[in-house]
């Protein structure tokens, strides 16, 4: 059985905290590390972790893997995340939000789908919750969104041309992937609001990603999401993604034999760039480095 860490940053996420950490603890996968990293927390968020990791229940559970670190100041989440990763010790590391939650087969279908493949990075099917942990998957917008681009997915030519379309993982919290993965791609970068996407797109020039058609994840819809206020700096964020990945692929500089491209498909990625209404970004991409 493979050691899996659950890398999982916070910061000031003390009315969730609790109930993702118990999800984590609830897993059917044994072999686990926890690695908490609080990225500033100016709430009670510390406190609550540090009484979750003290238990001697949770330390028998993890058999005493877990790892607990304090940030001096806030870096971001993208800093929290790569932070986190390097304190890791599994080979197979599983990210989470600290808003979000676990359903308890998340690890072992996932673990057991991403070894029976080449993929480097895995992602599965989600559940949408609200504040109160309650499936509203089919009833918030949002939700009902997200659901249909993930349903979407067998319906492009490649899951790389669903993930160029839109953010299909859903957020990071959704990742699980290979350490080899971040000795190839660098780990994420800073930006504020889509570093999910960018470290995605970035992994796939590396490799095909994974969809696991089975739910995984449960990603909570509440007044404090951060994609309700993404506005201008998305598309600032979103145009800056697309130049690197669309540069890499001019340059050809990728390893994933179907990623999409001119040249991986030859008419199918002019069909669909125009389509899609990327045309124009694709054509102003220089072939200099980002």
């Amino acid at each position: 059985m493979s050691l899996v860490s659950v890398v999982f940053p916070c910061c000031n996420d003390e009315k969730f905290i609790e109930d993702c950490l118990d999800s984590i603890a609830r897993q059917t996968h044994d072999l686990l590390e926890l690695v908490v990293v609080d990225d500033g927390s100016r709430d009670t968020t510390p406190a609550l972790v540090e009484r979750f990791v003290g238990s001697d229940t949770v330390r028998r559970r993890f058999d005493d893997r877990i790892i607990f670190e304090v940030l001096p100041r806030n870096q971001g989440a993208h800093h929290a995340f790569n932070h986190g990763i390097q304190l890791a010790h599994g080979d197979l590391i599983s990210l989470c939000n600290a808003d979000d939650r676990y359903p308890p087969d998340r690890i072992a279908i996932m673990t057991e789908a991403i070894e029976n493949s080449t993929a480097l990075l895995a992602f599965g099917a989600v559940r949408m919750i609200d504040a109160t942990g309650r499936d509203v998957t089919t009833e918030d917008p949002i939700g009902r969104l997200f659901n249909y681009e993930q349903r979407n997915i067998g319906g492009y030519p490649s899951v790389g041309f669903a993930l160029l379309n839109s953010n299909v993982t859903i957020s990071t919290g959704n990742f699980l992937l290979r350490r080899s993965l971040l000795e190839r791609n660098g780990g994420f970068r800073p930006f504020r609001y889509i570093h999910d996407w960018d470290f995605a797109l970035r992994s796939m020039l590396v490799a095909e990603p994974l969809f696991i058609p089975s739910v995984t994840y449960e990603y909570r819809l509440h007044a404090t999401n951060r994609f309700r206020t993404l506005g201008r700096v998305e598309r600032e964020e979103g145009e800056q993604v697309f130049r690197t990945y669309f540069s890499a692929i001019r340059r050809e500089e990728y390893e994933n034999p179907i990623a999409p491209g001119p040249r991986t498909w030859p008419g199918v990625f002019e069909m669909w760039m125009k389509a899609m209404g990327r045309t124009a970004l694709w054509e102003v991409t220089s072939r200099s480095p980002d």
